[in-house]
């Protein structure tokens, strides 16, 4: 997908704000206290970029999820199981709520599996640059443009169990929605009725 002048600029923009949130958070006292599932510590590391290296040595390709919480997690589930029967390919979970991260460590999940990083451009690069042949999918609601810019640009972008944000969150601006949709590769939606509300509200075939 190729990006106009603009777009490159909103999302430069909205990469710094990200970079600079992170920036005030490592002073505030309250987040002084190590903990991997604290805001300022919502970044790729030297060490998991070479943890992620390693566990993707040799693989043909690999799948990223990027999952909010342990519903989506679960949702996700019947998927990851099939794809896992490839030993041939490399599976990685980013989970965006501390609460999904939990989750999978209270199941033992044997998945590599990591909590998300602020929307910043270089760190979702970081992350790519080491996957093999990656291809992404989203479930249902999480549209953080920088990460869908550089996703978008591998080999393939999914959002699974969508459905419209317009009743659940309405006040999350369509344009912003519009925008982020049309990363996708492919949209899978839960029904019927949701299939025609993205038709009609994003203009998306």
């Amino acid at each position: 997908m190729s990006f106009s002048f603009f777009e490159n600029f909103f999302l430069f923009l909205w990469s710094f704000f990200f970079s600079f949130f992170r920036l005030i958070l490592l002073f505030l006292p309250r987040f002084t206290y190590k903990s991997k599932l604290q805001p300022q510590n919502r970044v790729f590391s030297q060490k998991d970029i070479k943890e992620i290296q390693e566990k993707s040595f040799g693989k043909k390709r690999s799948f990223c999820f990027l999952l909010s919480s342990a519903g989506e997690y679960e949702q996700a589930l019947p998927v990851i199981s099939f794809l896992s029967q490839d030993k041939e390919v490399f599976i990685i979970l980013i989970f965006v709520s501390p609460s999904g991260y939990r989750y999978a460590q209270k199941r033992n999940e044997s998945l590599p599996y990591y909590l998300s990083p602020f929307d910043i451009l270089r760190e979702w690069k970081s992350l790519y640059e080491v996957l093999p042949l990656c291809k992404t999918i989203v479930v249902r609601y999480e549209l953080w443009p920088c990460f869908l810019s550089i996703a978008s640009q591998k080999e393939g972008l999914y959002l699974l169990n969508a459905s419209s944000l317009e009743k659940e969150i309405p006040w999350f601006p369509k344009v912003f929605r519009s925008y982020c949709y049309r990363f996708f590769d492919y949209i899978f939606l839960v029904d019927e009725r949701s299939k025609k509300d993205f038709i009609l509200t994003y203009n998306l075939k």
